[in-house]
């Protein structure tokens, strides 16, 4: 099979699986939808995402993206595991910020 037919098939899985998310949230009850929005959000930018990279691929990348079975949600479990670090920086961030601001405040305080 030549690269072009693979890339075909793989925008075509792509946005077969994505049908079949929106197909399912659209199934949902409001106050799930409401409570997976982070979810959904987020596996819509991985959709987007991943048609803009399939001109990129070269034959053994389209190859190993056709056959993992849940592709979307391949790609959405490994950003869930890049945002507990980005989660970690942002909580580190924050302490900083708070202990930075009741030392200001200290010191306005005495002064």
């Amino acid at each position: 099979m030549v690269i072009e037919q693979l890339k075909r098939k793989l925008y075509a899985k792509i946005h077969t699986e994505y049908l079949s998310y929106e197909k399912g949230i659209c199934g949902m009850a409001p106050e799930e939808v409401f409570e997976r929005a982070y979810e959904i959000t987020t596996i819509q930018e991985i959709y987007g995402n991943l048609l803009e990279i399939v001109p990129k691929t070269d034959y053994e990348q389209a190859r190993e993206l056709l056959s993992e079975k849940n592709l979307l949600f391949c790609f959405y479990q490994q950003w869930l595991k890049t945002e507990e670090s980005m989660k970690d920086e942002l909580t580190a961030i924050a302490e900083q910020l708070l202990t930075e601001w009741k030392n200001a405040a200290g010191r306005r305080m005495a002064g």
